[in-house]
């Protein structure tokens, strides 16, 4: 499971309360936004955004098998947050993390390249399933 780097810092800025809704606008492994799920309950509710459909469908995996089910994920890029939110019919969220720390993952599993470490393609996309 992933490890999220300044996580008593980030819930202490971001000083979730029960009930109330945030986004995670770059989820990656779901770290911050499982803490967040956790200290906003069932009443609450957590968008978490990321570009890396691979990594959606892991914390997915992850969110499913420790049965928490406040976390809406979402594959899609920060950007369109806007777009996001009118889907859910949120009108307001009571915060938004953006964590654009480079991630782990793509240096130790994506296989794409982002790593000197071995030979793969070097492909270094975060969604390489947009071209252009």
């Amino acid at each position: 499971m992933h490890t999220p780097v300044l996580l008593k810092e980030v819930i202490g800025l971001l000083d979730p309360k029960e009930g109330e809704i945030f986004i995670d606008a770059t989820v990656n492994g779901g770290g911050h936004a499982r803490a967040i799920a956790e200290r906003v309950g069932l009443t609450g509710k957590v968008i978490g955004v990321d570009w890396d459909c691979d990594l959606i469908k892991k914390s997915s995996i992850t969110n499913r098998e420790s049965k928490i089910t406040n976390i809406d994920l979402v594959c899609d890029n920060y950007v369109n947050l806007r777009k996001i939110t009118e889907d859910r019919d949120i009108q307001h969220v009571d915060g938004i993390l953006f964590d654009f720390g480079f991630s782990s993952y793509h240096v130790d599993a994506s296989g794409r390249g982002f790593s000197f470490l071995r030979d793969e393609p070097l492909d270094m996309r975060i969604a390489p399933r947009i071209t252009n």
